[in-house]
């Protein structure tokens, strides 16, 4: 009886080592998932806040230098612009919807928002075909004209008027040598973070 009950609690020891060694490995892998996760999305903060505030130096950590070639005239046009630029992506929003870890790669789900800069662009186009009607007539000067155009396309962003539009793409997140890179459709990115940019790119082709 007493050899049995040995028996017993050698076995049930041996089980519950057996569970406990299953335990770590298992907490072990999702914990690695989860740090994984974790930088992955991290880095994902570091991008869309770099966009938003238009963050050069952090975005180019990010894209193909092979791809970006900065001339005088580009940087100057980027100098004039940027303050239009910050108008248009001052009510980006992003939210992770999900995020997986596949071999070295974490594939992130976003939800990204700004307002529709197809409404946008139409209501600022009739608004400058007014304007400049009054300056053919002599009623406003091309200063003033440009001044209240600037104005009008801050207002029409920051107008409730306007509406928010949402889009879903997906991005992956590849650790290189200790660095994150980020790979998406470039077409769906731009169109999410402007949307209606495909659109009135696609107008603006044609017209030529």
């Amino acid at each position: 009886m007493e050899k049995k009950e040995k028996l017993n609690k050698k076995v049930i020891i041996s089980i519950i080592a057996v569970v406990l060694v299953i335990a770590i490995i298992c907490g072990g892998y999702f914990l690695r998932l989860h740090l994984i996760k974790s930088s992955a999305i991290k880095e994902v903060d570091k991008i869309f806040s770099a966009i938003k505030s238009g963050d050069e130096e952090t975005l180019k950590q990010y894209v193909n230098e092979e791809n970006s070639e900065d001339t005088d005239s580009e940087n100057k046009e980027d100098s004039e612009n940027k303050e239009m630029e910050k108008v248009m992506l001052s009510n980006l929003n992003y939210e992770v919807l999900s995020a997986d870890v596949k071999s070295k790669d974490c594939i992130v789900k976003l939800k990204i928002s700004n307002k529709n800069l197809k409404e946008v662009f139409s209501n600022y186009m009739q608004k400058a075909l007014s304007l400049a009607f009054s300056q053919a007539f002599g009623r406003v000067t091309e200063e003033k004209m440009n001044a209240q155009m600037k104005q009008y396309f801050q207002e029409q962003y920051n107008s409730d008027s306007v509406e928010t539009v949402s889009n879903e793409i997906t991005v992956t997140m590849t650790k290189k040598d200790g660095k994150w890179n980020m790979s998406t459709d470039e077409e769906q990115l731009v169109n999410a973070i402007l949307p209606g940019y495909k659109e009135i790119s696609n107008l603006a082709t044609t017209m030529q």
